[in-house]
């Protein structure tokens, strides 16, 4: 396959009857790979660039189904792709009403983050794991695409199944001498690096909830065929920028000179993974449909010269919606604009306000004729028609 793609780029050196031969070798290859399978993890931002994906490759043919949570499963019908739930605990119902969690992200509070993230892995890894051993025997694929968080299923589809694997990546975390990733500070003598890997570490541990789950089914351990030394390796290669397998990163190629200097050709920066405007507007339950469309048009045109400012939190909850809901609409009275606020995971709105600031009459108001609420919304329609946009800094959906 590798081999095929590089003489293609190579096909200027050729004539055209060579040219002719090695794109039906390519169709030839596409027709033998023709069930494909995505699995990701995560919130929303995690799943919908996976989307998009899906509805491409269904587009160009492929049969293709999508191993997510179960919160997603409306969003993956809407547009005709296959679900398959893989995680029964709703993620938006556990990042809203989980205290731990939800503490922690207010806080910035990564490290707890990652240990309330881990339990509920302790919580889902048994049934996580019977429900991708089920869909792998009954609909295997001829290639899996691994998405976010979902490296472990990689690695055993991968090592113990005998599976092909693919890797796409919403953002690549490469560490340089003076880059580093996740919000990590640069540190002398590449201390940062050394923080990297004391994560990857830890990310390798976290996996033993699911290897103990496939054990149980009397399945094999991944472990005993993919060491923590070999992971360690291939995750210090990655930081690298010099992964051993073709890689790619949902982020534009323009990114790849500044995050990902010095790289090898195996991490391509591909571009976002974005379904297009028409169906953003005609999706009702992922996007809200023509109906938020003409809500938005018409709060615009009762001030057309005064465009409002987009705020959003997308997956996040800021210590309590009564808090973020209050923080939105103050910020914007003070500054004298008008806003569009997407409810997001913490379903912001003005019933939220009116039901927590009773008294503040002056609030109440400026809302009711300033702020438009959305329960959900287009991006790709909705920016272009903003003064600018104060988001959470999602690496999926914004």
């Amino acid at each position: 396959h590798n081999e095929i793609l590089k003489n293609q780029k190579e096909t200027s050196l050729f004539s055209s009857s060579k040219k002719e031969i090695i794109n039906s070798k390519i169709e030839d290859l596409m027709e033998q790979l023709k069930n494909i399978s995505i699995i990701c993890i995560g919130s929303r931002g995690d799943f919908q660039p996976y989307l998009a994906l899906a509805v491409k490759l269904k587009e160009r043919g492929y049969n293709v189904r999508i191993l997510t949570n179960v919160a997603y499963k409306k969003y993956t019908e809407e547009f005709d792709i296959e679900h398959v739930t893989l995680g029964e605990e709703n993620i938006e119902t556990f990042v809203k009403e989980n205290p731990d969690l939800v503490e922690a992200m207010s806080n910035g509070d990564a490290g707890n983050i990652f240990k309330v993230i881990a339990k509920k892995n302790i919580r889902q890894a048994s049934n996580d794991c019977n429900a991708f051993l089920k869909e792998m025997t009954n609909h295997p694929p001829d290639i899996l695409v691994i998405g976010s968080l979902a490296d472990y299923f990689m690695y055993y589809a991968k090592y113990v199944l005998g599976i092909n694997t693919f890797h796409v990546k919403l953002q690549a975390h490469i560490c340089t001498d003076d880059y580093a990733p996740m919000g990590i500070p640069v540190l002398p003598n590449k201390g940062h690096y050394d923080i990297m890997l004391k994560m990857m570490e830890g990310f390798y541990n976290g996996m033993k909830p699911f290897d103990d789950a496939m054990e149980a089914m009397g399945r094999q351990r991944l472990s005993e065929v993919f060491s923590k030394e070999t992971f360690i390796k291939n995750s210090r290669n990655f930081l690298h920028g010099q992964p051993e397998e073709k890689v790619a990163v949902c982020q534009s190629s323009l990114f790849k000179r500044v995050l990902a200097p010095g790289s090898n050709e195996n991490l391509s920066f591909v571009g976002p993974c974005i379904l297009n405007s028409d169906k953003q507007k005609h999706g009702k339950i992922f996007f809200g449909g023509e109906q938020t469309q003409e809500k938005v048009e018409a709060f615009i045109n009762l001030d057309p010269e005064n465009k409002p400012v987009y705020c959003g939190w997308g997956s996040m909850v800021c210590k309590s919606p009564a808090i973020m809901v209050e923080l939105v609409v103050k910020a914007l009275q003070l500054s004298g604009e008008r806003g569009v606020v997407l409810g997001g995971f913490a379903e912001l709105s003005l019933d939220v306000l009116k039901e927590h600031n009773p008294d503040d009459e002056e609030l109440i108001s400026y809302a009711e004729k300033n702020v438009l609420f959305l329960d959900k919304a287009s991006h790709e329609s909705l920016f272009p028609l903003m003064k600018c946009v104060v988001h959470h800094g999602g690496a999926g959906t914004t």
